[in-house]
């Protein structure tokens, strides 16, 4: 939705409607003539959703150069999703720094033709993320897939329609899609020592000054005669000295934090390696900023989604054909479809 700021004559007017609509404008070039009705500014991007939805705009990592954007948090009931709007100016060809910045919108990257650089490069930055674009059809009415939807693999859309509006050159994207309900968070309170600010040296200092290996205390202890209050005192001395010690070198601190249910029960420690790879390499590559380091990273990240399908897939048809009867059979069915809740 083209416009230059807030006031902009559609969102009133949708505003006036009962939509609510979050936008982010295209900042008008230094210099242009406002004035002159023929001035339009080709940019800016908004989300526009009834009242019953719940929308919280999010801020970036980092501020892309190469398209307009816009990141919000979408919550209906008990589901909520993260959907970004992009916009990249179609008057030039994709630069580098688009790739390297790359998810539903306007991309002006032509994905009905897959052997074109552009949508080639698209495709493999897809892909790496296990990421799938769903619209098969022209949005334009020069003919070309330049609107697209994009969604995790494990996460598609039910339908998805191209319908002409007549008053723009781009068609209108629809879908649906089915958002998983949320369980109310869970918390739990731990205690834990503060380790980062250990001193080893300073505590052994400590350590040798203590009652602990005072010898005089453990004659004392010893000529008690009796071995059961002999182990004991002992024993308690160590208990106490080292509780001490510690508290002074390292004190315990209470942390809350969110309990997550465990979800992914084929994860093992095969992923687990091939995940800890790729996120050093990823390391690596935002350190570097190569077109080498970035090959070397793609790589094994596409190795992880291919080891996560093949782990998924044998866990669940293990599920399924360790079932003794067909009604358990069809309660893991409608796991692996999400639909047991």
């Amino acid at each position: 939705m083209w416009h230059e700021d807030s006031g902009a004559a559609c969102i009133p007017r949708l505003h006036a409607s009962g939509w609510q609509v979050l936008e982010r404008a295209r900042p008008i070039p230094t210099g242009a003539n406002t004035d002159d009705l023929s001035f339009v500014n080709h940019g800016g991007v908004a989300i526009v959703a009834p009242t019953g939805v719940k929308m919280e705009k999010m801020k970036p990592v980092f501020e892309p150069l190469s398209f307009e954007h816009l990141l919000v948090r979408l919550s209906v009931q008990q589901s909520s999703c993260v959907f970004a709007v992009i916009y990249r100016p179609g008057a030039a060809r994709p630069t580098p720094l688009f790739f390297d910045e790359l998810t539903s919108g306007d991309l002006n990257v032509r994905f009905d033709r897959p052997d074109d650089p552009a949508c080639q490069q698209v495709n493999d930055l897809l892909l790496a993320f296990d990421l799938h674009q769903h619209v098969d059809v022209p949005t334009h009415d020069r003919g070309g897939t330049l609107d697209v939807v994009v969604t995790r693999n494990d996460f598609l859309p039910d339908s998805i329609t191209v319908s002409e509006v007549g008053f723009s050159a781009h068609s209108m994207v629809r879908w649906t899609m089915n958002l998983p309900a949320l369980t109310a968070p869970a918390y739990i309170t731990r205690e834990r020592r503060s380790w980062k600010q250990f001193d080893v040296d300073k505590f052994r200092a400590d350590l040798q000054q203590s009652a602990m290996v005072d010898t005089s205390v453990i004659t004392a202890a010893a000529d008690t005669h009796d071995c059961a209050a002999t182990h004991s005192s002992l024993v308690a001395l160590y208990d106490k000295t080292l509780t001490d010690l510690l508290d002074r070198h390292a004190p315990v601190t209470t942390k809350t934090t969110r309990r997550r249910p465990r979800t992914d029960l084929w994860f093992d420690e095969d992923y687990r390696k091939a995940k800890r790879m790729a996120r050093r390499l990823e390391r690596r590559y935002k350190r570097h900023r190569s077109e080498y380091s970035r090959s070397v990273w793609l790589q094994p990240l596409r190795r992880v989604h291919n080891v996560a399908d093949e782990k998924r897939t044998d866990f669940w048809k293990r599920m399924i054909s360790e079932q003794t009867n067909v009604r358990q059979a069809w309660k893991v069915i409608d796991r692996v479809l999400c639909r047991d809740s």
